[in-house]
């Protein structure tokens, strides 16, 4: 696997203030400034030309828009989904940057890339299951996202509700029924996507080469009252986690205790 390339550079004390300014959101919301800050520069950037514009405009039409929910306060707390949430295990992860994941060895161009848009052209990653890239981008697709957050986590195996979060943004919720571990890792070896407008569980069937080892969504049983709650409650949500720290597993509701104290 390639190294995440981090680069920095400074930015003036005005720049700095206004993502410190967002980062300190309205009601008790906190997000990271790091974040705030790329997050500015994903929605400011300009047009990218070739096979992967589409899917970079798409990051960019959201990016804007999750700016304009942090800078308006339409953005919630962990404490206060908690206190909605029913009696479950819910784990959001703070996701990274994409990059592409193989056993083949390959360079950070390469793994920028193909981890977008593109179909990638290098055998998965099979350690428990197939997969081909790892983080998350805000234009991903369920499938997609899916693929990159269900393993391999060192994290209790008991998640009933998986959420993925990149910038606090939280697109989907993934309900999990079955949990393999493996050593110090674990991956979900079962998983739905809750389609609450539908009120049904979507399950999500591992790729193949001929899916470029995307999995697909098929229709599966009716979604329960609780799935349709957590899924109502989270979907499309941004969630100020304030500042990030070395675990990116945050468990939102936990079936046994409080977490999050306002």
């Amino acid at each position: 696997m390639p190294p995440l390339e981090q680069r920095r550079f400074s930015v003036s004390a005005r720049s700095y203030d206004e993502a410190q300014r967002l980062a300190d959101a309205p009601h008790g919301v906190r997000f990271d400034v790091s974040e705030v800050a790329e997050l500015q520069y994903v929605a400011g950037r300009p047009a990218v030309p070739g096979p992967v514009g589409g899917f970079a405009a798409r990051e960019q039409h959201r990016a804007a828009a999750l700016m304009n929910a942090i800078a308006s306060g339409d953005a919630v707390s962990p404490a206060e989904l908690e206190a909605a949430l029913p009696r479950a295990n819910v784990t959001a992860l703070r996701m990274g940057p994409i990059r592409l994941v193989s056993d083949c060895e390959l360079t950070a161009e390469q793994s920028e890339i193909f981890a977008a848009d593109e179909p990638s052209p290098y055998p998965p990653e099979t350690h428990g299951y197939p997969r081909t890239r790892i983080g998350m981008s805000l234009a991903d697709d369920p499938a997609t996202l899916w693929s990159a957050s269900r393993g391999i986590w060192r994290m209790s195996p008991d998640t009933e509700y998986l959420v993925p979060t990149r910038f606090g943004f939280a697109p989907y919720v993934f309900k999990t029924t079955k949990w393999h571990e493996r050593s110090e890792t674990v991956w979900a070896a079962e998983g739905f996507l809750i389609d609450h407008r539908r009120g049904l569980l979507m399950r999500l069937v591992d790729g193949t080469a001929e899916t470029d080892w995307r999995p697909t969504l098929v229709d599966g049983p009716e979604a329960t009252a609780d799935d349709l709650l957590v899924a109502r409650l989270v979907t499309g949500k941004v969630i100020g986690f304030g500042r990030r720290g070395p675990n990116p597993i945050i468990r939102l509701r936990s079936r046994t205790r409080r977490i999050h104290v306002k």
